[in-house]
């Protein structure tokens, strides 16, 4: 902080340290007697692993440029210092609150416009199979044996299985054709900030952005109404009639020159569900990984099988649609 801020005295400067980050670990530093706060991410053990750490920086400038996320304050080797944005982190109940809800969605709908600069190829599938490489030696690990040890019925599915489904469900969203934009990726209810003074919602953490379907980042952020704490508690994923009215929100963000119809609203319902089947397997994988490498006190293990139990659950009826 010396380099990145010489101007602040040693002697006034505060450290308090944020829980809730699954991936980093994070710190905000702040000058006392006044207003002015920075934030320092300190990278997880083999992060490196699930994240593109430059894509990461560059994410966080083009954003900024946009207006989208607070300024990149310096570098260091094991993390980054960027600006403090105000605002309250989300719990579950705001997700679905009928102020903070609608601001999520028109949000989202300007980021999905927004041009950030890097490869704008979908990374999507290409993410969860370089991430099944890492997880592959974890499985070998804790099923030496054969493949029948494992239990759908538990969620607990073999490499072997995950690839099969990621194949099936490829077939099913490709015909979609959802857009490519560039997205979040990790929209669950700690990195949605509300502003009550200004009355305004802000996105932070942008190490799982890059160019991917439009369909994934909502059907994603769907999905994590149910949070992360223990119970994740999948009753409360949105009902239709609420999405619906989210659907027509974004819409109204994203495509701001276009009167939106009921159609429109419908295919993109059909859309973000099916899309959401790509999200319970995308973390589940990210999950395997971090079981290996990770030294933050969480059951990743566990919480990869809550995901692959929730795909199986609803993976019929979403693909039905």
């Amino acid at each position: 902080m010396k380099h990145f801020k010489p101007h602040w005295p040693e002697q006034k400067k505060q450290f308090t340290q944020f829980t809730a980050g699954l991936t980093n670990k994070l710190f905000m530093v702040s000058l006392d007697g006044t207003d002015e706060k920075c934030l320092c991410r300190i990278y997880g053990k083999n992060t490196n692993l699930l994240i593109d750490r430059d894509q990461e920086l560059v994410n966080l400038v083009s954003l900024h440029k946009s207006g989208l996320s607070p300024e990149l304050v310096g570098r260091f080797n094991n993390g980054f210092c960027y600006g403090y944005l105000d605002g309250t982190p989300l719990d579950t109940s705001g997700m679905s609150d009928e102020i903070i809800s609608p601001l999520t969605a028109k949000l989202l709908g300007t980021w999905h416009r927004t041009h950030v600069s890097g490869d704008m190829s979908p990374m999507l599938w290409e993410t969860i199979e370089r991430w099944l490489e890492y997880a592959t030696p974890r499985e070998e690990e804790l099923h030496p044996r054969k493949e029948s040890v494992h239990d759908r019925s538990k969620g607990d599915l073999s490499i072997a299985d995950i690839r099969a489904e990621i194949a099936e469900l490829r077939s099913y969203l490709k015909p979609l054709n959802s857009p490519v934009v560039f997205c979040h990726n990790d929209l669950l209810c700690n990195n949605i900030l509300y502003n009550e003074k200004t009355e305004s919602v802000g996105f932070i953490d942008y190490e799982y952005g890059n160019y991917s379907y439009r369909g994934f980042d909502i059907g994603n952020h769907f999905c994590e109404f149910a949070g992360m704490e223990d119970p994740v508690d999948y009753s409360l994923f949105p009902k239709e009639d609420f999405q619906k009215r989210w659907l027509r929100n974004y819409l109204s963000e994203y495509q701001p020159h276009r009167e939106i119809s009921t159609d429109d609203v419908e295919k993109l319902y059909r859309e973000v569900n099916k899309f959401g089947l790509a999200a319970h397997i995308y973390w589940g994988v990210w999950a395997l990984v971090q079981a290996k490498f990770s030294d933050i006190d969480f059951d990743y293990a566990a919480y990869a099988q809550i995901r692959f139990l929730e795909y199986l659950k609803r993976k019929d009826e979403f693909l039905a649609l």
